[in-house]
């Protein structure tokens, strides 16, 4: 078996990056793996994956490590969405890995402002052949026994063939994805800064600027409340610093969902009455066709005085699903016009199932819709204008069009 050598995937590594080298204060960190340092794998296993706590430049990435534990690379890395980094690997069964995030001389995994990431190594060993459901020869019709983890991997795979974002497994403090699609992004950090004036951080989520003389930018990467330490601070600064902009873009192209109550947390600034903004039917066996409903979600006002009554256009894209979409209904009920492209059309509420033996399986448990009770799973939500943009260089085409519209 051919490896790449430490020294070879390090210059391949730098050929392929162009990074800003600007200093930031708060240097990327990992928050999740796929797999966990210490986990046992299936040797099947085909990506590794790393998140992290901020957006990244895609165009950069160090993947360190070398002889007989770094992994057989089967393609180059990718990016899937701002924040999380993807390796094709081959593995073998029985073996030790070890991976490395950046290294002391190779740090090309770095935020959107040029900030390199702090090191971060995974060491994994995948399962040996004899435990991948052979017999035990101890005992007739019995399998070797395999620990939570184990058992989850080998359960994903089985159910990664719903290909269905919102079913994953928890066992042992981890949690192991069924499914993860590719995504072409409809935006570029770079190109974006080079845009704004005044931008701004406002906590790990959100960021402010403007594109000019009472035009504002609120960009919301996220909605995971685990993610999204101190949002509500966050967005109070936020609209702070927006304070005297007649017109809004709101960006959200990078955002995958999260917790629906941040999207309402936010949205609830741009009306001035409870609208309904979505429906969805809940699975109950009980019920004739299995799902009870169809139930109406509203969104309700914010405090009295905290309303924003300017004009707002949304970016969006293919990034977007779960309750980023329903914050792009929110705000198309609040009256905003949508701009980029569909939305991924897939909801889910997850809720988690106990399968008695230190695993828990999460199962989305409704299907959503639009206000008028039309599906939205599968689907998408169209934009109001639809932009081509996979490719960036001195302009956004997303954001041209929403400054179009705004009168800019």
């Amino acid at each position: 078996m051919t490896r790449t050598p430490w020294l070879t995937l390090a210059v391949v590594t730098a050929a392929w990056t162009t990074v800003p080298t600007r200093a930031q204060a708060q240097p990327p960190k990992v928050v999740a793996t796929v797999p966990t340092d210490g986990a046992q794998v299936d040797p099947s296993m085909q990506e590794i994956r790393v998140t992290f706590d901020q957006d990244m430049d895609p165009s950069s990435y160090s993947w360190t490590g070398g002889g007989p534990t770094f992994p057989r690379v089967r393609g180059k890395p990718r990016w899937d969405g701002a924040r999380e980094c993807v390796l094709p690997v081959h593995l073998e069964p029985g073996h030790d890995y070890r991976v490395g995030i950046n290294g002391p001389n190779h740090r090309n995994f770095k935020s959107k402002t040029g900030a390199p990431a702090a090191p971060y190594l995974i060491r994994f060993r995948t399962l040996s052949s004899g435990t991948r459901g052979k017999r035990d020869g101890g005992g007739a019709g019995t399998r070797k026994e395999q620990n939570p983890a184990a058992t989850a991997r080998i359960a994903a795979r089985l159910l990664g063939h719903a290909r269905d974002v919102h079913i994953w497994l928890e066992a042992e403090g981890e949690r192991i994805a069924t499914h993860s699609a590719a995504i072409t992004a409809n935006y570029d950090g770079a190109t974006r800064r080079r845009l704004l004036s005044e931008a701004k951080e406002r906590g790990p989520c959100l960021s402010t600027g403007r594109f000019g003389a009472g035009l504002g930018y609120l960009e919301v990467r996220s909605f995971d409340k685990h993610a999204c330490v101190g949002f509500d601070k966050s967005l109070h600064e936020a609209f702070d610093d927006l304070k005297g902009m007649d017109r809004l873009v709101i960006d959200v192209r990078s955002n995958r969902g999260g917790d629906e109550r941040l999207a309402r947390s936010v949205a609830a600034h741009f009306i001035s009455r409870p609208v309904v903004y979505a429906k969805h039917v809940v699975r109950d066996a009980t019920a004739p066709l299995g799902f009870s409903g169809p139930h109406s979600r509203a969104l309700e006002p914010a405090s009295p005085g905290s309303s924003y009554s300017g004009k707002v256009v949304v970016l969006m894209g293919p990034a977007n699903m779960s309750s980023a979409e329903a914050f792009l209904l929110m705000m198309r009920a609040a009256g905003a016009k949508l701009v980029g492209a569909r939305s991924r059309g897939a909801s889910g509420n997850p809720q988690p199932v106990d399968l008695g033996n230190g695993v828990v399986v999460y199962l989305p448990s409704w299907k959503a819709m639009r206000a008028d009770g039309s599906p939205l799973e599968g689907e998408g939500i169209l934009p109001d204008v639809e932009v081509n943009a996979s490719h960036f260089k001195r302009r956004d085409p997303v954001v041209a069009a929403a400054m179009k519209i705004l009168g800019q």
